[in-house]
């Protein structure tokens, strides 16, 4: 059961965080009309060339300055900044820009929204990466408790925080909570997804 459980754990490493950047950084791009000072062809050359941060520091700068700093908008991009910064492995700057992203969430959506309870997940990865696992439970859990209140036990968001937090009891050893919380994700994810869905069968951690 353990060689089950680690296969799982390596097949799930961090991808996660490079995704959101990437989706970010396509939204950022259709929204760019409005988003950026310098020409739209600006922003596409430094993306072409894989200058990927400097397009989103254009990007943020632009939305900073047409919607203000607590704008959902403006905290989707600073959100993408931390997303850089956690795929890039620099965590500390990662959880900078996260906290940046949820205390402005917080204001402005609230602490329930489906937005802000993603950035709580965001960080909550950042502390799984960093080793930092009493931290990583306590915010899979707050991300948990409230994607359940507003999305309901069976999303398939929360079933990923579900399958994260069973990789946390498998990193720190305590085995038989790691294979109940895998237990719970695998039967949520074959009720909505199905037995032969991607996600059922790679679970994510």
């Amino acid at each position: 059961m353990r060689q089950q459980f680690q296969e799982v754990h390596s097949n799930s490493r961090a991808r996660a965080p490079y995704r959101r950047y990437a989706e970010g950084v396509r939204q950022d791009h259709k929204n760019s009309d409005l988003d950026l000072p310098p020409p739209r062809s600006s922003l596409k050359e430094h993306h072409n060339q894989g200058e990927h941060d400097k397009a989103l520091e254009w990007s943020l700068d632009g939305k900073e300055k047409a919607l203000e700093k607590d704008h959902p908008s403006t905290l989707d991009t600073v959100n993408n900044m931390a997303s850089m910064f956690d795929n890039q492995g620099e965590y500390d700057k990662a959880l900078e820009w996260y906290q940046r992203a949820l205390d402005g969430k917080e204001k402005t959506l609230g602490k329930g929204h489906p937005s802000t309870l993603d950035t709580v997940h965001n960080m909550a990865s950042v502390f799984d990466n960093q080793g930092e696992y009493a931290k990583a439970l306590e915010l899979y859990q707050r991300a948990l408790d409230g994607c359940e209140k507003t999305l309901g036990k069976y999303h398939p968001s929360i079933l990923d925080t579900v399958n994260n937090m069973a990789s946390v009891f498998y990193k720190q050893g305590e085995y038989d909570k790691a294979r109940e919380w895998y237990q719970r994700a695998l039967d949520g994810k074959e009720k909505t997804l199905g037995k032969g869905h991607s996600s059922t069968l790679t679970p994510r951690g």
